[in-house]
């Protein structure tokens, strides 16, 4: 024992590398995403508005990596580890990842409050189209932002990015216009006409100065607006203000006449957090990057569907018993009304048909939040591609287990143990052949050291995991991370 806990020890130290430690945006996504590297964890935290919090404010558990001379290993979970070249450029300032079997740029980072878009020391390109191939030729496979160029290869000025589903306004040079970044559930930004849309300038300082710049929407309110010029961050914002308050009352005044916690789609109310559930499941369908083997003439091929995005896509929404065939806005994102067959009352999701025939092509994991879902009584995911465990929570649904018709969730790669409320029928067929046993903590089929150095880091540490990560290293099965398990997983490796 006292020899593990020192092999344990050295292994940590492996952790102890310092180049990249610290605050880091990413190229393209430099309102969106921001990496903080720290005491050998890289933290995710994510921003709709340019604004970033600290690593408390981080989205799901960080990721451990290592450094060896130049190369960064970044563990991902659930089996996805990654090598990269780290090539340093602008005094360290920025620093680009490469694949290390073809040095082909995976991405680019650079530190906070560097300004990487007006600094001379890279050479940026201008053309959307040559932006365009470059980010397609180093893309891994699917999810990954390729922007969108008109014609004249010039960049159209709304930009999307499917495995997100997010939409936002971008300038002449592919730069993101603050505060137009929302989710394509809830609309598009009006990137032609941005007075109609009405700007909200309450994420953006002018500086502190008297001179009047227009009247604007800050806090959901139409006020005057001061500060030192209508330029910031290289972005000129002279066109988004109002003359008065009247132009701008009558521009910003909303027309959503949905309850707090339902939004206008259609000028119908949906429940956002029933939404919410929806593109979760997309979200994770985009971020499985599961291979099926796709032609590029396969229309139908890929997780979710893409066809349910397209105008000839037979999927429909019923809402209080009125049937909606609203057609897809085919803009390449599979949105959460454009999956499967719904039906909605009082704005709230009863029923979500993406089972046999339907082809969702769902895959990735259940959301542990399924159970927010309070009001729907027929669930049917049967038949597509989902893995990892079932969260417990999916026996809080108001449905029938026992009716397949109500709940159906067999014919996917779920792995045991299952819920008590699932019932496994003679028809369950789960293809649990890409399923770890508890404790393999790095998915690599194999129970050895590493797995006992993960969960030790996990619980010195006190990482929060979510549903999956506890699922996978909780030994005891009791719900709890502690050093039960450690002695566990040390007696089954030593065993044998």
């Amino acid at each position: 024992m006292k020899n593990m806990i020192l092999l344990i020890f050295f292994l940590s130290s492996l952790f102890a590398q310092f180049e990249i430690e610290g605050r880091w945006h990413l190229v393209g996504y430099e309102d969106a995403v921001m990496y903080q590297f720290e005491e050998n964890y890289r933290y995710s935290i994510y921003s709709i508005d340019g604004t970033f919090g600290s690593i408390d404010d981080g989205g799901g558990t960080p990721n451990p990596y290592t450094i060896v001379e130049d190369i960064i290993t970044i563990d991902l979970f659930f089996g996805n580890i990654v090598n990269y070249q780290m090539d340093y450029k602008c005094d360290g300032q920025v620093v680009e990842f490469k694949n290390t079997a073809d040095e082909v740029i995976n991405s680019t980072l650079f530190r906070e409050n560097y300004n990487y878009i007006d600094n001379e020391c890279e050479n940026h390109l201008e053309d959307c189209c040559e932006v365009a191939q470059l980010e397609t030729d180093s893309c891994e496979g699917v999810g990954c932002y390729i922007p969108q160029c008109t014609e004249n290869c010039d960049w159209d000025p709304m930009q999307c990015w499917g495995s997100t589903g997010y939409c936002w306004c971008v300038d002449g040079d592919g730069i993101e216009i603050e505060g137009t970044s929302i989710p394509s559930w809830q609309g598009f930004p009006d990137c032609e006409d941005p007075l109609e849309e009405c700007f909200d300038f309450t994420e953006i300082d002018f500086g502190l100065c008297d001179m009047v710049l227009g009247v604007g929407l800050t806090n959901g309110e139409c006020n005057y607006i001061s500060g030192c010029g209508w330029t910031m961050n290289g972005i000129d914002y002279s066109e988004l203000f109002f003359d008065s308050i009247d132009d701008c009352q009558q521009n910003c005044e909303s027309s959503n006449q949905c309850e707090v916690g339902y939004v206008e789609i259609n000028d119908i109310c949906f429940h956002e957090g029933d939404l919410s559930i929806i593109q979760k499941m997309i979200d994770n369908s985009y971020e499985s990057e599961i291979d099926l083997g796709c032609e590029d003439w396969d229309d139908y091929c890929g997780s979710p569907n893409p066809h349910m995005d397209s105008s000839e896509s037979w999927m429909w929404v019923v809402v209080d018993g009125e049937n909606y065939e609203w057609n897809a806005n085919e803009n390449g994102i599979v949105e959460p009304l454009e999956l499967g067959l719904q039906e909605w009352e009082n704005g709230r999701l009863t029923s979500l048909m993406c089972g046999a025939y339907i082809y969702c092509q769902l895959s990735g994991t259940i959301p542990e939040e399924i159970n927010q879902l309070t009001s729907i009584n027929t669930l049917r995911l049967e038949l597509n591609y989902l893995s990892g465990f079932i969260p417990d929570s999916i026996c809080d649904l108001d449905t029938n287990y026992n009716d397949y018709l109500a709940f159906d969730i067999s014919y996917n790669r779920l792995c045991p143990p299952y819920p008590d409320c699932v019932v496994e029928s003679d028809f369950w067929g789960q293809d649990s052949s890409s399923c770890s046993e508890i404790g393999d903590i790095n998915y690599d089929f194999v129970l050895n050291i590493q797995d006992i150095v993960l969960i030790i880091l996990f619980i010195l540490d006190d990482i929060e995991l979510d549903f999956q990560e506890l699922s996978i290293s909780d030994i005891n099965l009791d719900g709890v991370l502690d050093v039960l398990d450690v002695i566990l997983i040390v007696n089954i490796i030593l065993n044998n």
